[in-house]
């Protein structure tokens, strides 16, 4: 259900993709564990991208400074050279 201070995103990972709800102040970090343990990834270095603009977003930020419209797709990926 779509409110004024969530978002909707679907995140694709190499393990499949779902749907997540999340507060538009949810750090990038937040949502990047919520993903990895829904996945079922082990701890590791995994990075939130943006299909368009292609971006990483930063862990510290929170999704609302990123403008990102509910509906978009987002990935969670290894981060590069951490052997995830």
């Amino acid at each position: 259900m779509y409110m004024k201070d969530t978002i909707e995103v679907t995140i694709q990972s190499p393990r499949g993709s779902d749907r997540f709800t999340f507060e538009k102040t949810a750090k990038v970090a937040e949502v990047i564990e919520t993903a990895r343990l829904k996945f079922g990834f082990e701890p590791g270095a995994f990075v939130l991208r943006r299909k368009t603009p292609d971006e990483v977003l930063a862990p510290e930020r929170p999704l609302v400074s990123y403008h990102i419209e509910s509906g978009e797709t987002l990935l969670l990926v290894p981060e590069m050279g951490s052997g995830v």
